[in-house]
């Protein structure tokens, strides 16, 4: 009994030091925002388009910070084909509430393969926006990768 009073009488004295400002209270992150994504991306990713079969892609995906994204890349399939170099643009969304974000590139007529005129993503920003984890969620398209920044050092 005289354990359970001592600790009755700490936690009424640092309920009262926090009420009174003394010690300061733990604050809830705001979460992730559009401009915690600026600046250049790395990646390189292997995946599956259908009617195409597998393929590779490397290169950067630059977020401005407030809504727009611009992706520029080779991609190489086992068809034979040359290597297609790439660069399209879109927008990108950031969900606050769970560090979610989506983003959608949109790829000039005929489209990527002659097919994609729109590539969706949907992705996890981790580690204070240092790496995303996504998934391309385009029917048709199958690819699961991660991007990491460019230049962790340029970034406040």
């Amino acid at each position: 009994m005289k354990k359970f009073r001592s600790l009755m009488v700490l936690g009424s004295i640092f309920g009262s030091l926090l009420t009174t400002g003394i010690v300061p209270r733990a604050e809830a992150q705001t979460g992730c925002t559009a401009a915690l994504l600026k600046g250049p991306y790395a990646f390189g990713i292997v995946g599956n388009v259908q009617g195409v079969g597998p393929i590779a892609a490397s290169g950067t995906t630059t977020f401005d910070g407030i809504n727009r994204v611009s992706f520029k890349a080779f991609i190489n399939t086992t068809s034979g084909a040359p290597a297609i170099r790439t660069e399209v643009f879109g927008s990108y969304t950031v969900n606050p509430a769970n560090c979610t974000g989506s983003a959608t590139l949109n790829v000039p007529p005929p489209g990527l393969f002659n097919r994609f005129t729109e590539v969706n993503f949907e992705g996890v920003i981790v580690n204070g926006g240092a790496e995303i984890r996504y998934l391309i969620t385009t029917p048709g398209i199958v690819f699961a990768g991660a991007s990491v920044r460019q230049f962790p050092s340029a970034v406040q």
